[in-house]
């Protein structure tokens, strides 16, 4: 009779827990979701009031992609020249 008890105890507890949990799920997503939905106006408004935003990062990345190229091209000719050399 003892065991019993205890095992609807601990199943209790297990279920209250995991009812505890989905309600804190819940109120987290609705949290984001709020979140989410403030922001997303407001990123628009950004890019529809300049849509010159964009192209300083376009003209950063070409230039970072043009330093990488330079670089492989760099670390070539000298592998080249290192293995000429031997």
């Amino acid at each position: 009779m003892q065991e019993t008890i205890e095992w609807e105890s601990s199943a209790m507890r297990i279920l209250v827990s995991m009812v505890g949990l989905l309600v804190v799920m819940l109120i987290v997503m609705k949290l984001s979701a709020t979140q989410l939905q403030a922001l997303r106006p407001a990123a628009n408004d950004a890019v529809a009031s300049d849509p010159a935003a964009s192209q300083p990062a376009a003209t950063a990345a070409r230039q970072a992609a043009g330093q990488v190229g330079k670089a492989i091209e760099q670390a070539a000719a000298e592998r080249a020249a290192l293995a000429a050399s031997q």
